[in-house]
């Protein structure tokens, strides 16, 4: 934690002191599923916050790369008429990795596309089968979701204020046994899988 609070503070400093950084501020929600668990619905309703900055690779400003540190909110609800509900929260601090791209529709309102990576550490795990906590199915999970692939939509109404929308889809298996479940990239990459998307505020000092 300590580490996570001097980097949050270095993003901070450098977005403050330099002209070319900028620094945001973003929260909002998540719906997600695990692909690979029977449930092929975006109905796990979660959160995501983070604080983020960017800074020019590409001499026009208009290519920027995003660093972020923030928390997110994955998992599932498994509904069935025979068996009883299934509930899979899972918490993660997360690091997203993105190039950028904005593209001005008037002097302060833009469009920024990115895509890239954003490795997650999971710090609390929890399943339910109704009311009844399955401690095993929570521990079944690794500790890193190590390479999520996320897409990023950032609409900003202002210089100051904007709408995110993001969608996350690991690429590799998110729990320690992955015997069953389904398939990404290859054949041999079976297991299952977070996937989600998430809408959010931004505010850009």
């Amino acid at each position: 934690m300590k580490k996570l609070l001097l980097l949050l503070a270095c993003f901070v400093a450098v977005s403050l002191s330099a002209q070319t950084f900028d620094f945001s501020l973003n929260g909002g929600l998540t719906m997600g599923q695990i692909d690979g668990d029977h449930s092929a619905h975006y109905n796990h309703l979660g959160y995501q916050a983070g604080v983020n900055t960017t800074f020019p690779i590409s001499e026009n400003d208009r290519l920027r790369m995003l660093v972020e540190i923030g928390v997110i909110h994955k998992g599932s609800e498994v509904r069935n008429n025979v068996v009883t509900d299934r509930s899979v929260g899972l918490h993660y601090v997360q690091l997203p990795l993105l190039v950028t791209y904005s593209m001005n529709m008037s002097r302060y309102k833009s469009l920024r596309l990115g895509a890239g990576v954003a490795p997650a550490f999971l710090f609390h795990a929890s399943a339910k089968e109704g009311n009844e906590e399955l401690p095993l199915v929570a521990e079944n999970y690794k500790r890193w979701d190590i390479l999520p692939f996320v897409a990023d939509a950032t609409l900003f109404f202002s210089k100051h204020v904007g709408v995110s929308v993001r969608y996350y889809n690991s690429l590799v298996g998110i729990e320690k046994e992955s015997a069953q479940g389904t398939y990404r990239l290859f054949r041999s990459n079976k297991g299952v899988f977070n996937n989600l998307i998430s809408f959010s505020i931004n505010y850009r000092f």
